[in-house]
């Protein structure tokens, strides 16, 4: 199709060149036969052109027979006029009127037009409009619609047809809304969330919510309806002559708790990717069964990520050791408050504690607490992870020679103790006997 410029009224008609139309307005969209006519041109080809106020545009071609006439079906879907324009040298790309014979106009009307919104629940119903199908299914929206009162039928297999009448006002769309009844022998089962397994009479029907169960008798049936990590839902229907019923339920959840623990304390904690807003250790309660995403989030250290399990009226357990992340050391030691030297610097931090902004490579550390001797040792920080440090520092002893303990050991024994390097060493034992008075 082209399009070209704005319609003017400078445009020439040819004489004997005519158009006529056997309708001239109608209910949208309807169809009229157009008669062309142009005797000067027998066995010539022509374009129907279609006017409007932004330009025209060749719609329908067609060849004059040997009388110079030529009849054309054509389908009018909105109010225009139309005109025939002889195709010499292409006059419908051109638009070249002076030189082009062209026709008379005919006016094509059609009546005022709105629009209908179809919907239905469930989706799918097979829409009749006056009787017609028009071949689309809800939820959609039927454009040109002729202002008025109209006739409506959704149709779905399993459900009773749904009919009534909606009027159509100018340029307004009216809105039908359905929800669909089943038809006899049937029950709609509908669950919130969707998903359910359907058991009916204590038989598996194979088939989840949201789904149509038909082939049913007349009378009461029970039903179940099941979903992981929800409590089943089950009851009883009665199906009576004649219509179907429909079971919606909203199904509960089954719910747990999880203790989430970490080394060092103080992580936040992520559930399913939502911040829980509280950090470990802490036991997250009312949590729904099933699999859950965690992460354990503390600045410094890597994240720590995994999945647990929920189950019914249950705590699982996360217990979690966080890696320090680059350019950190982890120190922690036995007894703790140990001073932290790293490359012979005071850090003024002691243990536990996270020590950060080291560069990686090697580093040598000191830890360092009175009454306690001294641990040293080098990590080497390697890039996309940190390192920890654990210790048990080990008492100091007291100097050589120092006596620390004088005392009688026993009738007649004298003992005295040495500590030296550490050990304990007994360095005199001598056995005496005491005389009595001015005895030799």
């Amino acid at each position: 199709m082209t399009t070209c410029r704005k319609l003017t009224v400078e445009r020439v008609y040819t004489a004997g060149f005519t158009l006529l139309a056997d309708q001239y307005e109608g209910i949208k969209p309807y169809t009229t036969t157009l008669h062309i006519s142009y005797p000067a041109a027998p066995n010539q080809a022509v374009s129907v052109v279609s006017a409007s106020v932004t330009g025209d545009s060749c719609v329908e071609d067609a060849t004059l027979d040997a009388t110079g006439k030529a009849d054309v079906s054509y389908e009018v879907r909105r109010t225009h006029m139309i005109y025939v324009m002889l195709k010499k040298t292409d006059c419908c790309t051109t638009f070249d009127y002076m030189n082009c014979p062209t026709s008379n106009y005919v006016l094509l009307k059609v009546g005022a037009l709105g629009s209908i919104s179809f919907a239905s629940v469930p989706e799918g119903a097979e829409i009749f409009l006056d009787g017609e199908d028009q071949s689309v299914r809800t939820p959609v929206t039927i454009t040109d619609v002729p202002a008025g009162s109209h006739t409506y039928t959704l149709k779905l297999s399993g459900y009773n047809d749904f009919a009534g009448t909606v009027d159509v006002l100018k340029d307004q769309t009216a809105n039908v809304s359905a929800e669909l009844i089943p038809a006899e022998g049937c029950i709609l089962f509908v669950t919130e969330p969707a998903g359910a397994k359907v058991i009916v009479d204590d038989v598996d029907t194979g088939k989840n919510t949201p789904v149509l169960i038909c082939g049913l008798s007349t009378g009461p049936h029970t039903y179940r309806l099941s979903l992981a990590g929800y409590l089943d839902s089950t009851g009883s229907v009665e199906l009576a002559a004649g219509q179907g019923t429909k079971v919606t339920i909203t199904l509960e959840k089954k719910f747990g708790s999880i203790s989430f623990a970490s080394t060092p304390s103080g992580a936040q904690v992520f559930l399913d990717g939502q911040d829980q807003e509280m950090v470990t250790p802490a036991t997250l309660t009312n949590v729904p069964t099933g699999s859950h995403a965690f992460t354990l989030k503390l600045a410094g250290y890597n994240d720590y990520t995994g999945i647990v399990e929920v189950l019914e009226n249950q705590i699982s357990t996360v217990t979690a050791t966080l890696t320090p992340a680059e350019g950190c050391i982890y120190f922690n030691t036995t007894p703790a408050g140990a001073k932290i030297f790293i490359d012979d610097v005071d850090t003024g931090q002691v243990t536990p504690a996270l020590v950060c902004g080291l560069t990686l490579g090697a580093h040598t550390y000191r830890l360092s607490l009175t009454g306690y001797q001294d641990i040293t040792g080098s990590v080497d920080l390697v890039a996309g992870q940190g390192t920890t440090v654990t210790g048990t520092l080990p008492k100091k002893g007291i100097g050589t020679g120092t006596i620390i303990v004088l005392t009688l050991l026993g009738a007649g024994v004298l003992g005295a103790v040495i500590l030296g390097s550490g050990e304990k060493t007994t360095i005199v034992n001598r056995e005496f006997t005491r005389r009595p008075p001015g005895g030799r």
